[in-house]
């Protein structure tokens, strides 16, 4: 497999000292690196698997190509746009963006087939011609998706602040976004709208936030409506674009980034992290650590037991509740996309409308249909 870095030898080492050390290779990792290597902070990039890169990562298998787990990503169409401005920060301006087609979502229930288009009046357009008796429905569902997007900046800045100052400012940033944020999807929508087959057109592709609409906050559904609502792109070069963008400019500020580096344990000591130890056994001392390995492997994991107790931190991990797994199936065509009549538009495809009962269904019995594909 094709990948950036190289692979950590035992028997070599890690030699030198570093600013800071992120555990996981993954776009948050890579993204943090980024960021200190341009404020000139030596970075070691430790990750466990054999390619860097996370789920942007892909590989090659008799002649055919996968990029793992990034398909298309919104809100990156104009260099105005906040992700964009992200996106070319971290990769030094180098990143480039294809548009996919207008119709980038096609979502079938049952028999029905909808073409969802690109453009927030497009869209209310689409549903209100073929839901024409829920059109004030459809108007205030609309309205909604801006005003739960737009109340989430006061409650993500109060997120990075220092904990005091956070605290003090909690209710006056975050309770409108409480609001939303409080609420299940189906309940708001319910309110909103009768037609359940609207509903669950409105909701087909909750497998991008992994959470059915009896469950799901109706502000994560909001945010991700307006993420795609003006389209989508896809990275030229694919998900290794970013993992090849980023890993020169960790370089070029002295960092380094190693795969097959598993980190069994970070050191802490009078409760201050203080580096990390290898599988290996090799410790790599360093003033700050950064994990990107996912919270319950870092709380849970990464971190003493004892020092995860006395924080307080394995209550906190009781709290997290796992979301579902997703069995990702890729396929090679021997022939080009334009002869089998492929476009580049994501399908997803339901058995009925009846969103939780086709869930439901297939806990009970694994040869049901699936829920979605």
């Amino acid at each position: 497999m094709e990948t950036v870095g190289n692979a950590y030898r035992k028997a070599v080492g890690i030699s030198g000292e570093f600013d800071a050390i992120i555990i996981g290779s993954g776009m948050g990792g890579l993204s943090a690196a980024s960021i200190l290597a341009q404020q000139n902070k030596r970075v070691l990039l430790l990750e466990q698997n054999n390619v860097i890169g996370g789920m942007t990562q892909a590989y090659s298998r008799k002649g055919y190509r996968w990029t793992v787990g990034m398909h298309y990503i919104g809100e990156v169409g104009t260099n105005q746009a906040a992700g964009w401005k992200l996106f070319n920060y971290v990769t030094g301006g180098g990143l480039q963006w294809m548009p996919m087609p207008n119709i980038f979502n096609r979502m079938s229930i049952g028999d029905q087939h909808y073409e969802i288009p690109t453009g927030a009046e497009a869209y209310s357009n689409l549903l209100k011609e073929h839901f024409p008796h829920e059109a004030e429905g459809i108007d205030q569902y609309m309205a909604l998706i801006g005003k739960a997007a737009k109340s989430s900046a006061g409650y993500f800045a109060q997120k990075t602040m220092p904990a005091e100052a956070a605290d003090a400012v909690y209710d006056s940033m975050c309770s409108n976004f409480h609001q939303y944020s409080d609420r299940l999807t189906i309940d708001v929508l319910s309110e909103l709208i009768t037609d359940p087959e609207l509903i669950a057109l409105i909701c087909a592709n909750w497998g991008d936030y992994s959470l059915e609409p009896t469950r799901s906050s109706f502000a994560m559904h909001c945010m991700l409506a307006k993420h795609y609502m003006n389209g989508a792109h896809y990275p030229v070069g694919g998900g290794m674009a970013f993992s090849k963008l980023m890993a020169p400019i960790i370089e070029q500020a002295g960092g380094v980034l190693l795969h097959s580096a598993e980190v069994s344990e970070i050191l802490v000591e009078d409760g201050i992290a203080q580096g990390v130890r290898l599988e290996s056994g090799e410790e790599i001392r360093c003033p700050v650590i950064i994990s990107n390995a996912g919270v319950q492997n870092t709380f849970s994991r990464l971190l003493p037991e004892q020092v995860s107790r006395q924080a307080g931190l394995d209550q906190l991990l009781a709290t997290v509740t796992d979301t579902y797994a997703v069995v990702g199936i890729n396929i090679g065509f021997n022939q080009s996309a334009e002869s089998l009549g492929f476009t580049p538009a994501n399908v997803w495809s339901h058995p009925t409308n009846d969103l939780q009962t086709n869930l439901d269904a297939h806990r009970k019995d694994f040869n049901a249909p699936f829920l979605w594909t």
